[in-house]
Parts: structure tokens; sequence; C-alpha cells
């Protein structure tokens, strides 16, 4: 699922030139977290995006800037999903 997101996100995005900011709202809907919520922010440029293996995804080196999301007061930032 979560490449469909991106893939969303990119689509949408590309139609602008530079950067682009999306924030978040996060809620979940079935199993154990049913009613949590988050939230976050996330800045890409959709120019610099990578097509690979028939997906278009942005990481640090390829055109995001911004990751960070807070759900049950835990912050994930880039530093976090970037290994």
């Amino acid at each position: 699922m979560r490449k469909t997101i991106w893939l969303a996100l990119l689509t949408v995005a590309s139609i602008w030139a530079g950067p682009v900011t999306y924030d978040l709202t996060i809620t979940m809907t079935d199993g154990p977290l049913t009613g949590q919520t988050g939230s976050g922010t996330i800045v890409l440029d959709p120019t610099l995006a990578v097509s690979s293996g028939g997906f278009v995804y942005v990481d640090p080196a390829d055109g995001l800037s911004v990751f960070t999301i807070t759900f049950l007061s835990q912050p994930l930032t880039m530093s976090d999903i970037v290994g």
C-alpha cells in the first residue's frame, strides 16, 4: 500500500514544478489501533523523482527534503527511515 500512496502523491505533484508540501492526517480505521490519529508533513520535489522497476519514488537523494510523522506520540523523521 505504501508504494501506491507514493505513486499517487507523485502523480498529483508532477503537475507542479519545484517542491510540494503535503500536510498529513492519519486515522487508523481497523485493527487494535482503530481511532488513533497522527499527523505529519512531507516535502518533495517531483521533478527530482526517480523511476525504477515500474515505480516512481523520491528519497533524500532524489527530491525528498522533509519527512516527519507523529503517531501515538512517537516521531518518525527522515533520519529514522533512511538506513
